[in-house]
């Protein structure tokens, strides 16, 4: 009998595991789906205070990101983004290829590749 209030009480705790792993699991993904990829036909006009990249998407603001983009100046990417000082302005038309990061200093140009 003593056995089988081990077992219970393994097979209890297992299961409080599961389910914390599984609401932890779920509550990441759907900080994942909030975010909304900047599509050709977005416009934007942004002031960006937080970055995130992560498996190849840049997100701003922990609302809007961008996974496949070119620069102009080849010596940039993505990634170099992410370690911008705070703020800088993120600016798109709608109907456009184009996003521009706008420092204090300088002025980054992407163009989607679709």
């Amino acid at each position: 009998m003593n056995t089988k209030k081990k077992n219970r009480s393994y097979i209890i705790w297992i299961a409080i595991w599961v389910v914390a792993c599984v609401i932890i699991v779920i509550c990441e993904l759907n900080k994942k789906l909030a975010k909304k990829e900047i599509l050709k036909e977005d416009a934007l006009d942004m002031e960006i205070t937080k970055t995130h990249y992560d498996h190849g998407a840049l997100s701003f603001n922990d609302s809007v990101y961008i996974v496949s983009a070119c620069f102009l100046d080849e010596s940039i990417g993505l990634r170099a983004i992410n370690d911008l000082s705070f703020p800088y302005y993120v600016k798109k038309k709608a109907n456009n290829d184009t996003l521009r990061v706008i420092t204090k200093d300088k002025e980054y140009i992407l163009i989607y590749r679709n």
